[in-house]
């Protein structure tokens, strides 16, 4: 695993995202974060982070969709950790077309024993039971009224997960020294710090973890660019002893097309994975020179097409696109973060959200994603698509990354 960086066991949808190492940066004096965003910025706030209840856990995924909507749902664990009963003897709303369900071909597989609601209201109903054979923590079913009928709507087997207060509970973020940007190259100075009295683990296979930064702009407190929404890529387990502190990779891809060369900015880490914020710190900026092409970005989530593409990195109408396999170069729409910068006296080189260099401007690279149409890629593209971007190009291709090193 690459320095610095950590996995977190999620049960997430698998999919694989090869990037280089992580490229350290200049180390300076610990940093004193302006006065005025010490008082004014709250990291909890900016971080969203959430309260730590002890008695609920989380089913499902960021990528559930049996819940009436997209992502887990916090259950209490007294209903998890009921025995349940029976489908046979089950009474209330929904209890008959339960039944019904089970007997039908739909539900062949299913449990018979174990069932609880685990959600409810006038117009859905949500079960759950442990599944035959451990090959997932849960079955679940949600009944919808319709007509006055109650009806299947979705299934999915879905597992069971701490909430990010609960992975998170005993760990806290720190900055080392100053974080410094100089020609397109930082180095983290971020730490996840273990103070539980115990190891701490990871978890099996999950997505790297790292910390994404908000930058404000110290005299006015607005907060400069944005932060990236895009998750890191795919890891191993990683343990830490207790009072044991791990540098993290840090997330600036969003903000950096809006830093100037020679400012000092105010900066907050989350890690929405374990529910941290850090403290506020410091974020200076020695020289900086983006590259004046636009690279197309969206939010990415982990979820990508398996097609592929390539072709050499060039930039058509202003905007970051591949050329050589079709008539006219394709524009590509990289996860948000994805910057061009310029770093001594290289092409433009194009690098990830915590700063890893991804390719050169004229490089070969290959691909994984998927083609969209230009409504799609409008509609997904932070910012929108630039009007000369539209036209010129053979279409969009939008992907999670370069595959194949």
């Amino acid at each position: 695993m690459i320095a610095g960086a950590l996995s977190l066991g999620l049960a997430l949808a698998s999919f694989t995202v090869l990037r280089n190492a992580f490229e350290g940066g200049p180390e300076t004096p610990t940093p004193v974060p302006s006065d005025a965003a010490a008082t004014a910025l709250d990291p909890a706030t900016i971080c969203d982070v959430p309260a730590f209840d002890p008695d609920v856990a989380l089913l499902g995924d960021e990528f559930s969709s049996v819940f009436g909507g997209t992502g887990p749902r916090e259950v209490p664990l007294e209903v998890l950790e009921a025995p349940g009963t029976s489908a046979s003897t089950m009474v209330g709303p929904a209890s008959e077309a339960l039944r019904s369900y089970l007997a039908s071909p739909d539900a062949v597989n299913a449990p018979s024993e174990g069932w609880r609601v685990i959600a409810e209201s006038s117009e859905e109903m949500t079960f759950a039971a442990p599944p035959d054979g451990g090959y997932s923590n849960w079955w679940v079913t949600r009944f919808t009224k319709n007509g006055g009928a109650w009806r299947p709507r979705e299934t999915e087997l879905v597992d069971q997960h701490q909430t990010p207060a609960q992975r998170g509970r005993g760990l806290s973020l720190t900055w080392g020294e100053t974080t410094v940007v100089d020609d397109g190259v930082w180095g983290s100075t971020l730490h996840l710090k273990n103070d539980r009295g115990a190891s701490w683990s990871s978890g099996e296979d999950g997505y790297e973890l790292w910390g994404v930064a908000h930058v404000f702009d110290p005299e006015s407190g607005e907060e400069v660019g944005h932060a990236a929404r895009s998750v890191g890529g795919w890891g191993g387990e990683t343990m830490l002893a207790s009072g044991g502190t791990l540098r993290l990779p840090l997330s600036l891809g969003g903000a950096l097309t809006a830093l100037g060369s020679g400012h000092e900015y105010d900066v907050v880490a989350c890690v929405h994975e374990l529910g941290l914020a850090s403290p506020v710190g410091l974020l200076r900026v020695a020289e900086h020179s983006m590259a004046s092409a636009r690279v197309l970005t969206y939010p990415f989530d982990g979820i990508s097409m398996e097609a592929l593409s390539g072709g050499r990195l060039v930039i058509h109408d202003g905007c970051l696109a591949v050329a050589g396999r079709s008539a006219r170069p394709i524009y590509v729409l990289w996860p948000d973060g994805y910057s061009l910068v310029y770093r001594l006296d290289e092409q433009p080189v194009l690098i990830d959200p915590v700063g890893r260099r991804v390719a050169r401007l004229g490089d070969e690279v290959q691909l994984g994603g998927g083609f969209v149409e230009l409504e799609h890629a409008e509609s997904a593209t932070i910012g929108g698509i630039p009007a000369g971007c539209r036209t010129g190009g053979e279409g969009y291709f939008i992907t999670s990354g370069v595959v194949g090193g």
